[in-house]
């Protein structure tokens, strides 16, 4: 189903599993993307991509300039941005401050967008060792509310998608314990993975013309046994999703 043909997504920030399947949906639904970051993995992955009508740009997210300039080109090419996915939330708050104050004049100025940010079901609780993690991410509802009563009349929405778990990579050399396996989904995706970028695509498409200022939760990725215990002994590094 094309419910974003014709439309311009900008994606901001990293782009790994959660990222790249948010990506690969709305390619399938017809939209034009624009990707802009750092130029590791994601602009690889776009470059090697084929059949994406989409293009990366590198950009220093931290650096106020070059985010306007990546604003300006990628409405100069379509002739508009539709649609953001914020993955920068946690990366650096300068960068999603710059991010934010750009992609909001550009869409004031359009008369409608929709910006959706990816955040993590940690913003709704807390956990131990990890203050400036939750603190980030508790700030994103309360930044939805407050920018919902300024921008809704203007025509721009803000939601955004709060997943859990998927990956935990432990120790110095880089081991992952999924929770998910790939085959368990279809499209090499975990189930997780399938149901981000569905709930995504909703909150991209007119389906949720309605919806203003909430903060979605995808929970299908249970902890594990295995994992609570690590999480209750505070071992290892908890990787999570919403670091895109």
């Amino acid at each position: 189903m094309l419910c974003l043909k014709d439309k311009t997504l900008l994606i901001t920030g990293r782009l790994t599993s959660l990222g790249k399947a948010c990506l690969q949906a709305a390619s399938n639904a017809g939209a034009n993307i624009i990707v802009a970051g750092d130029a590791g993995s994601g602009g690889r992955f776009v470059e090697g991509s084929k059949g994406m009508n989409a293009i990366f740009f590198p950009c220093d997210l931290s650096e106020p300039g070059e985010v306007g300039a990546v604003m300006r080109r990628s409405a100069g090419l379509f002739g508009s941005i539709d649609i953001v996915l914020n993955n920068n939330v946690f990366y650096g708050s300068s960068s999603f401050q710059y991010c934010l104050e750009y992609e909001l004049d550009l869409l004031r100025a359009q008369g409608q967008g929709n910006i959706i940010n990816i955040s993590a079901f940690i913003g709704q609780v807390g956990k131990d060792a990890s203050t400036h993690y939750v603190t980030a991410r508790h700030g994103v509802p309360g930044f939805h509310s407050s920018t919902l009563l300024e921008y809704s009349a203007r025509g721009v929405r803000i939601n955004a998608i709060g997943p859990g778990f998927t990956g935990i990579p432990f120790g110095a050399g880089g081991r992952s314990l999924r929770i998910q396996k790939k085959e368990n989904a279809e499209g090499g995706m975990t189930h997780a993975e399938q149901a981000l970028s569905n709930l995504f695509i909703f909150l991209a498409s007119t389906d949720s013309a309605t919806v203003f200022g909430t903060t979605l939760e995808v929970n299908s990725a249970v902890p594990s046994p295995q994992l609570l215990k690590r999480m209750r002994r505070g071992r290892g590094h908890f990787h999570f999703p919403g670091m895109l």
